[in-house]
């Protein structure tokens, strides 16, 4: 199997196997094994059990996360197989969005789509190497804690992130 190939079946077995519930387990291996072991947790636990599976199937992988909203955290992976770096998120969210290795220019769009969870994938992109999409997105500016153009006005988080 490719990276690419394996990177796949990892996003469709998380996707397929552990459900969302909200979770305040922390810490990447504790996390992990109980994604494994209840079959669910929160974004963090997706975020964990992604890192594990990929790591082990030798695909280079960091965590990322976003900066605070009203009163929202989200965390998900960056992965490599290869082509570059690309977000690759599994927490389960109500959307037909494909969430496997898509680019700045995709997590822009999702973020002034999803408008009931503020800042969604905003993050500060000097903590990272250059993403997919990130010059189409930002052209040559400097690596700062850029947030995304706004397109419209985000209202605060009405609940879980799914």
């Amino acid at each position: 199997m490719s990276l690419l190939e394996k990177a796949r079946a990892i996003h469709t077995w998380i996707d397929r196997n552990i459900t969302y519930a909200s979770n305040r387990e922390r810490g990447t291996l504790k996390a992990a094994y109980n994604g494994f072991r209840t079959r669910q947790g929160d974004c963090y636990t997706f975020c964990s059990v992604s890192e594990v599976l990929l790591t082990r199937a030798g695909i280079p992988n960091m965590r990322i996360t976003r900066i605070p909203g009203n009163r929202t955290h989200h965390v998900w992976n960056l992965i490599n197989v290869g082509t570059g770096w690309y977000h690759f998120d599994t927490i389960p969210l109500r959307s037909t969005i494909d969430r496997f290795m898509f680019t700045s220019v995709q997590a822009a769009t999702y973020t002034r789509w999803i408008t009931h969870i503020d800042n969604f994938y905003v993050y500060d992109r000097s903590l990272y190497p250059p993403i997919a999409g990130d010059e189409e997105l930002y052209g040559d500016e400097d690596l700062t804690a850029a947030e995304f153009p706004p397109d419209g006005e985000q209202t605060e988080d009405a609940g879980e992130e799914r």
